[in-house]
């Protein structure tokens, strides 16, 4: 009698400890999700400047109606076109979104006793945070409004 009763009590620690670790995997995509997209928007940024110092024949800000692209098409033969221009105007909406289910995670207690994915939800944050800065400085503006023109 003792055995059945030890085997429930195991089977039922088994399945709470299953099901506690199936809640943290909405954690770990968020801030997988932050991450992943502020490595993009880097790769975005990188592609851009470099597809804009192809035209000047070295790196610089391009701008509207600038001397390297101003009587060029830009979108001609440049098979990242139309990823970019849906990156880069969306990314503060993106990312601020991310940081607002962050703050959310992070008020709730979400992370609570999981040292690893707490580390990591304050590394997507930041991650976030550093998309949304950097994303609204005028330099990215000014690359955002020579895409667009």
């Amino acid at each position: 009698m003792l055995q059945v009763g030890a085997a429930r009590y195991d089977a039922a620690m088994t399945m709470a400890a299953r099901t506690h670790l199936r809640d943290r995997n909405l954690g770990w995509a968020v801030a997988g999700a932050q991450l992943g997209y502020a490595a993009w928007y880097a790769l975005c940024a990188y592609v851009t400047l470099r597809h804009a110092a192809s035209f000047a024949g070295h790196w610089y800000l391009p701008s509207r109606d600038d001397v390297y692209t101003a009587e060029a098409d830009i979108w001609a033969g440049w098979p990242w076109a139309t990823w970019i221009t849906l990156t880069a105007p969306m990314a503060p909406v993106v990312a601020g979104l991310s940081l607002i289910v962050s703050a959310a995670m992070f008020v709730t207690g979400y992370a609570r006793g999981h040292r690893a994915l707490f580390i990591t939800l304050i590394a997507g944050a930041a991650a976030a945070l550093l998309t949304i800065t950097v994303s609204l400085t005028p330099a990215a503006q000014q690359v955002t409004g020579w895409l667009m023109d």
